[in-house]
């Protein structure tokens, strides 16, 4: 029987006076839900993988026809087990889109290679006319939960539609911050990110995510699977959120504000402040907890080794007098005035100084009196 019809979510791309573009967008969330639950492989497993396309399709078809600027399918919304299963879907959804000049489909599925066992998960995005605007796949696999799935390419995908430069990732690829900066120095505006998680990952991941829009100045719309479905604005505000437990599941989102580009200093500088600081404190951690103890005993021996070497005299003249005024001045100036004090007065009474007044009266005649009165305070 024919579809019903589909409510409208439609609305015009143009920018406002603020310089944000309204699109309407919807997100189909699948999770290869049939599919996965089949116990069995070969052509039960598959007979299941169709399904999950019949209803995929359709509802890309509806949303097509409601004139929708943007479709985004959930991470690995089905699965694929040949080229021509693939090059199928392409002409499919291509045909969809041979009619009109508006709606753009991001598809993402999960593809066997050959006959190795091993899987790559596709990014697809389709332009208005049918052509393929990117074709990508997962850079960064979940480590153990994604083994036999290949890695893609560690290059964002951009591409430019009237409703500014997009680019966009799938999932785990959002917990690698230098990965996704590229967007930020790409000035990208709008950025695409299917999803699947699973129980409490599912709320905590996407806050990690939002994070990303934050430092690279997008717009993000996230369509998750068992998880947070939302649209971020690039200062952190949550537009729009729908958290999905069960699928499949249409989310429509019909009036979107894109903001234009916000210039931000992570893309460029990267976790160098962090850096610099956790530098800092560690210098500040060291100095702190440094035994005074240490600082003393270093001090004394300096000078102990230029009484040894002659550099004090006794009686009522001074030997190397210049030498004796740099020792001084420099112990009293490098905020160790106490210990100058110290040493001072007590070799001075022990060995004498100038005029037979000790080493407390040649300090005071080289800093001079005042001086030494604040240090003593």
């Amino acid at each position: 029987s024919p579809p019903p019809p589909a409510p409208s979510a439609a609305s015009s791309s143009s920018f406002s006076g603020s310089g944000k573009t309204s699109i309407a967008a919807s997100c189909l969330v699948n999770e290869r839900v049939n599919s996965e639950h089949v116990n069995g492989r070969g052509s039960e497993r598959a007979a299941a993988a169709k399904h999950d396309w019949i209803w995929l399709l359709a509802q890309t078809s509806l949303r097509v026809a409601a004139q929708d600027d943007l479709v985004i399918w959930s991470e690995e919304a089905a699965e694929l087990y040949s080229e021509e299963e693939e090059h199928a879907l392409f002409s499919n959804v291509s045909d969809m889109l041979s009619h009109t000049n508006k709606t753009h489909v991001a598809l993402n599925y999960f593809k066997r290679v050959g006959l190795s066992g091993n899987w790559t998960n596709v990014f697809v995005l389709m332009r208005p006319g049918g052509a393929i605007a990117w074709n990508t796949a997962k850079a960064f696999p979940v480590p153990f939960v994604e083994d036999d799935t290949r890695a893609g390419p560690r290059t964002l995908p951009t591409y430019t539609s009237p409703f500014g430069k997009l680019s966009g990732a799938s999932c785990f690829d959002l917990d690698h911050p230098y990965f996704i900066r590229a967007a930020g120095r790409d000035a990208v505006d709008l950025f695409l990110q299917p999803s699947w998680t699973w129980g409490a990952l599912g709320v905590r991941h996407f806050e990690g995510d939002r994070i990303r829009a934050v430092e690279n100045g997008f717009t993000l719309i996230r369509c998750s699977s068992d998880g947070v479905s939302a649209v971020v604005s690039p200062r952190g505000e949550i537009l729009a959120q729908t958290l999905d437990t069960a699928g499949p599941q249409v989310i429509l989102w019909p009036t979107i504000a894109v903001s234009p580009h916000v210039f931000a200093l992570y893309p460029y500088i990267g976790f160098t402040l962090e850096m610099v600081s956790v530098l800092l404190c560690t210098c500040v951690w060291l100095c702190a907890f440094a035994h005074e103890d240490w600082v003393r005993t270093r001090l004394l021996n300096k000078l102990d080794t230029h009484w040894t070497l002659g550099v004090w005299t006794s009686g009522d003249t001074w030997g190397g007098e210049a030498e004796e005024r740099e020792v001084l001045v420099s112990s009293f100036h490098d905020s160790r005035e106490s210990l100058a004090l110290e040493c001072c007065h007590g070799h001075g009474e022990e060995r004498g100084g100038v005029g037979g007044g000790g080493g407390l009266d040649l300090l005071k005649d080289v800093v001079g009196e005042e001086a030494l009165d604040d240090a003593a305070v």
